[in-house]
């Protein structure tokens, strides 16, 4: 497992909490807790409990995440992302002839939509969705 704080809950916590712009105390006052206690929890000094959660669950983040890095930080849908990968995937389709099935494209969306999500969070610009969808399905293609 890799020693990474960004892997551990109080990296989680403070990437959170920069996600926002906020300062701990800020964060603190957001989720219903004190400075330090805040601190504490990027500290992986303390765990937060119920109530901090549901101040992080307030403000769109995944507690899931938050807890266990699975998923993706926010639960907040981007749909004009969403459209833009269903689109650049239906295009691909008509270009290429591909056959998918209805399963296969929700595969293909919650893939690319995750994919575009993560990079987003960690800093990398989204580019052209359709150029890059396409790109990507010939190379894993051929």
């Amino acid at each position: 497992m890799s020693t990474d704080s960004a892997l551990k809950l109080g990296g989680r916590l403070k990437t959170a909490r920069e996600s926002l712009g906020f300062t701990q105390q800020k964060m603190a006052e957001e989720v219903g807790c004190s400075k330090s206690a805040w601190v504490e929890y990027e500290y992986d000094l303390k765990i937060p409990g119920s109530k901090v959660l549901a101040g992080l669950s307030k403000l769109d983040f995944n507690t899931n995440w938050i807890l266990v890095g699975q998923g993706l930080p926010k639960t907040v849908i981007d749909y004009d992302l969403l459209l833009e990968v269903t689109d650049a995937i239906d295009s691909f389709k008509k270009k290429y002839l591909k056959p998918w099935t209805k399963e296969k494209r929700r595969e293909l969306v919650e893939l690319f939509y995750e994919d575009f999500i993560e990079k987003e969070n960690a800093g990398i610009q989204r580019g052209n969705v359709e150029e890059k969808i396409h790109r990507q399905i010939i190379m894993v293609s051929d």
